[in-house]
Order: structure tokens, then C-alpha cells, then sequence
């Protein structure tokens, strides 16, 4: 999980970054967490787009946490926020960004503990595996890690936190996936997961770390509306498990 603290204080940044890693070390959960002092580096950070957890600060000087959404929602629907506020009069600010959650300040970590908890829980409600063999080794890849597969003449080559080139048949593969609703086939011998993807605009899918993969032309549009489909569901998802919207 790669998760961002957008907070100009300090004190307050450094606590709240201690609570997220004596939860993610309690729970056995890999993660990357960032600290910015402010929307405004945030917002020009090019790693901006490639969190799947931003929490805001609401009251921030140079760049508060409501407009410092508006700006990230403009070209990231999918990573969740969760605003940190001293008090709940932005509230209804908040459900026009589709914030997650929120979290009264100073972090508490039973709060703080929740917010990653129901995230995680909902990212991992229906964890599946991919099981395959590649370089002489069986790997156990969940569906979540799974971010593309290409087809690569009798082979294919699936992206997860590395590459895997694996002896099985393009079919194969798109027949386990297409049960599980994230994944999408985009072009011939392409799927791709759209947890992953930042928009799908002028024939092209752009993921969140930059990369472009082309959308089937005859298709562009039907794959486009799919995406968005699928970005609807999964946002009344986590409202039906209690996160703001």
C-alpha cells in the first residue's frame, strides 16, 4: 500500500505516520508512506498520482486539504482520501471529493487503526491468487498485485511488483481473470486491472506510474464506459461499508 500524508504540521505528521506503520507492521502489511508539508508540493510531486491512501490536513495555509482534493480528483478517481480536520464543519465539502473517511485531529490511533482496517479489508474481501511458474520458481501472485498481462507469443508476461514471463496460453489466463471484475481486456492479448489505471482518454489507457497501453479502436469507446462503470461500483462500495461519498 503506498500511502501519502499531506499535513504542515510536523508534530502532528510525524505521529500520525508512526500510527500507520505500528499498523501496518502489526498486520503484516507491506507499505510506502510519504510526508508533505503542503497541497501545493504535493500537487506538483510527479509521484502525486500513484497513491492508493492520501491523508489531508484540512487546514493547511498554502493549499488547504478541500482544494488540494479538487485538484487531485481532477485527474485521479480512484485513491482514497481521508481528510484530517479539527473539526467537522468541512464535512459536506468533503462528500463533493468522495473522501473515504475522515479522522478528528490529533490522530488517535483506534482511529487511525479503523480507517486501515475497513481500507484494507475491502481491497482484500475477495483476494484471489494467481498461480503460476516462471524462472523456475511457483509464485502465489494475488489478483490485487496483478496490474497487466501481455501476450508474448507462447508466453506471457504478467506485471505485479516485478515482471513474471510464464509458459501458459494468453487464454488461459483471461479465462481465470474474467471472473473478477477489475481486470479488463483492452486489445489483443492485453488485460489490464483497472485498480491501476488513471483514465482511459483519446484511444489510450495511462496508468497511474505514467505508463500507456492503446485501447482497441473499434472498442475505445465500450472499454472507456467500462472503466467508468467499474469506478462507480466500486464508490458505492465502500460508501455501502460506511466510508463518506
Amino acid at each position: 500500500m503506498k500511502i501519502a500524508i499531506v499535513d504542515d504540521m510536523p508534530d502532528e505528521a510525524a505521529h500520525l505516520a508512526g500510527c500507520i506503520d505500528k499498523w501496518c507492521t502489526n498486520n503484516s502489511v507491506p507499505y510506502d508512506c510519504d510526508t508533505y508539508p503542503d497541497g501545493s508540493i504535493f500537487i506538483n510531486s510527479s509521484l502525486s498520482g500513484e497513491y492508493d491512501l492520501i491523508f489531508l490536513d484540512i487546514y493547511m495555509t498554502v493549499l488547504n486539504g478541500i482544494e488540494t482534493a479538487r485538484v487531485i480528483r481532477n485527474s485521479n478517481n480512484n485513491c482514497h482520501i481521508v481528510f484530517l480536520t479539527s473539526s467537522n464543519e468541512h464535512m459536506h465539502e468533503a462528500f463533493s471529493v468522495h473522501a473515504y473517511d475522515y479522522i478528528l485531529k490529533p490522530a488517535a490511533y483506534p482511529n487511525v487503526s479503523k480507517v486501515l482496517t475497513d481500507l484494507y479489508k475491502s481491497r482484500n474481501d475477495f483476494c484471489k491468487y494467481l498461480d503460476i511458474y516462471a524462472d523456475k520458481h511457483n509464485y502465489h501472485i494475488a489478483y490485487g498485485d496483478v496490474i497487466s498481462v501481455e501476450a508474448d507469443s507462447n508466453y506471457c508476461i504478467i506485471t505485479a511488483d516485478t515482471q513474471y514471463r510464464t509458459r501458459v496460453s494468453f487464454g488461459h489466463i483471461e479465462k481465470e481473470l474474467s471472473a473478477d471484475g477489475r481486470f479488463l481486456t483492452i486489445n489483443r492479448g492485453l488485460i489490464i486491472n483497472m485498480d491501476y489505471v488513471r483514465n482511459m482518454d483519446n484511444g489510450i489507457c495511462t496508468f497511474k506510474n505514467g505508463c500507456i497501453f492503446p485501447l482497441n479502436s473499434r472498442k475505445s469507446h465500450e472499454l472507456k464506459q467500462a472503466f467508468i462503470d467499474y469506478n462507480f461500483m466500486m464508490r458505492h462500495a465502500r460508501n455501502d461499508k460506511g466510508g463518506i461519498l
